[in-house]
């Protein structure tokens, strides 16, 4: 009599169905991986529009002059938007992304001003 080897011993469907597991398993951790990370353009463009609005919380500009500066940033491809009013705002379309920032500036006699400056990609 031959001694009894320890381990497992899979059948051919069996191991086809693990396989099969594993490899969607796999395909789903990859896919919302993908998913979730943001490309280098959203990330430029966040960072553009996070500078400008550095720069205008320490300069306090007129509107006139945040749409100059916007449109040296980003062509005719955003809205800004003040205090609820828009002051530039593109009609086209045809843009399938929108990365948006928020803004609120508090004077010294405690006003909120809320600036939105949404980039269209």
């Amino acid at each position: 009599m031959g001694r009894d080897k320890a381990g497992f011993i899979f059948s051919v469907d069996s191991t086809i169905a693990l396989l099969t597991i594993a490899a969607s398993a796999a395909m789903v951790f990859y896919l919302l991986a993908a998913l979730k990370q943001p490309r280098i353009e959203e990330l430029l463009i966040l960072q553009k529009e996070h500078d400008l609005m550095k720069h205008w919380l320490l300069q306090s500009p007129f509107e006139q002059e945040m749409i100059e500066q916007a449109e040296k940033l980003f062509g005719k491809n955003f809205s800004l938007e003040i205090d609820g009013k828009n002051f530039f705002a593109n009609s086209n379309s045809d843009f399938k992304n929108s990365i948006s920032s928020k803004l609120l500036l508090i004077d010294r006699d405690l006003k909120v001003q809320e600036i939105v400056l949404t980039v269209y990609d």
